[in-house]
Formats: C-alpha cells, sequence, structure tokens
C-alpha cells in the first residue's frame, strides 16, 4: 500500500481494517475487534499527529462495528440501512456473547457510539489532499457500504471479494450479482487497481480482481440455478441443500472451512426464491442473518 493507505488485519477471521491519511486528518474503516488491535491502530493514528476526521462502518455486523468509541473526535458515517439492520439483528448482543466465551477484556467497556450520517450511495468526502467516495453495496448485507480512493485507484469492498471466504450472501443473489457488476466497471474503467477486501489479503491487479469477480458470480449464478431447478422440480430445503453439496466452492477442501457458510447460503437463496414466488417478498431482499460465524467472518 501507499504511505496513504494503511490496512491492519485482524487475529480473527483475517478482518481488515483501514486507515487513510490525509492532510486535515485520518479516515478510517472498520476499525479492529480485538482490544489490543484498536489500541494498536488508535496509536498509529495518534503517532500522525492528525485527528481522526471520519469513521466509516462498511456495514452492522458486529465484527465491523467495535471500533468506533476509540475515536470520539471522528464523524462517523454508515450507509442509510444502518439502523433497521443493526435493530434486525441485534450485532450488539452478539458482541456481548463474543466477548463473554472468549474472555475479553475492554477498557473502558464496550460502548456502541451509532453514526453521526447515513449516506446514499455516491456519498463523497475529503481529508485535505485526498477524496473519497462511499459506494453502496448491497448482497452481503443491505447496509453495506465499499470505499473508494480515487487518487489511490484502492477499494474497500468491506465484505465481498475476499480470497480467502465463500461469498456471505444475504437474500436470492442478485443484489451481491449487481455490486459485483458495479465492482467490475470500476475495475474495468481503470478507477481500481488495488482491492481491500473485509476479510482476507489486500490485491492487487486488474487482471486478479476481474478473476475474483468471475470466480465469485460464477459461484451465486450457480446457486441459483441448481435452486431454481429444484424448486420447479418441488424439492424442498433439505434437497436444495443435498443437491449443492458437492459444488466446487471456496474453502471445500481447504482453509478456512466455508461447509456451513456454502450451507447457509444455500438454505437463504432457496428461502427468498421461495418467497418471492409465493409473492412475498421483492426480488433482491433478504433474511435476517444471524452474526453467528462459526467457520468465518462476516
Amino acid at each position: 500500500m501507499s504511505l496513504r493507505i494503511r490496512v491492519f488485519t485482524s487475529g480473527l477471521y483475517l478482518m481488515t481494517s483501514g486507515v487513510v491519511n490525509g492532510t486535515d486528518g485520518a479516515l478510517l474503516i472498520d476499525p479492529g475487534i480485538l482490544p489490543r488491535e484498536i489500541g494498536t491502530i488508535r496509536w498509529y493514528v495518534d503517532q500522525g499527529e492528525k485527528p481522526a476526521k471520519f469513521l466509516v462502518y462498511t456495514h452492522h455486523h458486529w465484527d465491523h462495528i467495535l471500533g468506533g468509541q476509540a475515536f470520539p473526535s471522528a464523524r462517523r458515517l454508515a450507509g442509510s440501512r444502518f439502523p433497521e439492520a443493526l435493530e434486525s439483528n441485534s450485532p450488539l448482543d452478539e458482541i456481548r456473547r463474543f466477548d463473554d466465551e472468549h474472555y475479553i477484556e475492554r477498557d473502558p467497556p464496550f460502548e456502541f457510539l451509532p453514526p453521526h450520517e447515513l449516506v446514499e450511495d455516491g456519498w463523497s468526502g475529503d481529508l485535505g489532499d485526498v477524496t473519497f467516495t462511499l459506494i453502496h453495496l448491497p448482497g452481503h448485507a443491505p447496509d453495506m457500504l465499499g470505499m473508494l480512493v480515487p487518487a489511490e485507484k484502492t477499494l474497500f469492498t468491506a465484505d465481498m471479494l475476499s480470497d480467502v471466504e465463500l461469498p456471505m450472501i444475504d437474500g436470492d443473489g442478485s443484489d451481491y450479482l449487481a455490486s459485483l457488476r458495479k465492482i467490475d466497471a470500476l475495475v474495468a474503467s481503470g478507477q481500481v487497481e488495488t482491492l481491500v477486501p473485509g476479510h482476507g489479503h489486500v490485491t492487487r491487479g486488474a487482471d486478479t480482481i476481474h478473476a475474483r469477480i468471475a470466480e465469485d458470480s460464477a459461484y451465486v449464478d450457480r446457486l441459483q440455478a441448481v435452486i431454481n431447478s429444484r424448486l420447479n422440480e418441488g424439492a424442498d430445503e433439505d434437497a436444495a441443500v443435498e443437491a449443492c453439496r458437492l459444488m466446487p466452492y471456496r474453502g471445500n477442501d481447504g482453509w478456512p472451512p466455508m461447509g456451513k457458510v456454502h450451507q447457509d447460503n444455500v438454505r437463504a437463496l432457496y428461502g427468498a426464491v421461495l418467497r418471492q414466488r409465493m409473492g412475498n417478498e421483492p426480488r433482491g431482499a433478504g433474511r435476517k442473518q444471524s452474526t453467528n460465524v462459526p467457520d468465518g467472518g462476516s
């Protein structure tokens, strides 16, 4: 990465946190999970002698909202659907359960600081000598934001396009595919040459990014095809899971194990498509998403 951008990687789920440095201050993206990691990011920002000007919660899932408390000077930003997603999925309860289960002590005790501003697709801000744009990328979560730093041709994609995790899909997959197409267009136009996924490793080069997009798109396409075929045959959800069991997918025979994530994807798509066929749900809408992530991050 350039001197302007620093990426930190958590010891849990390979979750990434970003800091973008400008002449007027720093921008933070999902700063940390564990207390020591959040403290390291705060120390790094303090060494720059510029205030934390903005903090972006890319989406409402529990592992992405823990760090706001450490940066009280920052203006906190989130997507326009963040409040409803937060209320329906209860990630604050999940944080308390996670800390209790793993004996994690936070000093001071964890307090969630809500966003100051809810933004729409295309919202832009500046740090003096560098600008950034927030991009709505639904499909994993309805409120999810990516962040483009045009001067660095760098895109933070939150929980999309990981090199270690499968796509984790909310809804019928149509929003996910549309977000992948949006990212692909940015890469094709030369606006993105470096990708920072929310879990995994920094990826460089248009060809490599295009290949990742194609791989994840093909996975979602295959799921949709199999599930629609099984629904046409009158199969139930368990039969759809069995039909997708032997599909090739990232993590089916390696690390990290993605078997449960794959099964959850099948059940999510099956339920969403079935509800659409019954007329109870608009295309692209999702289910209440669990913040339990035993096979990986969220």
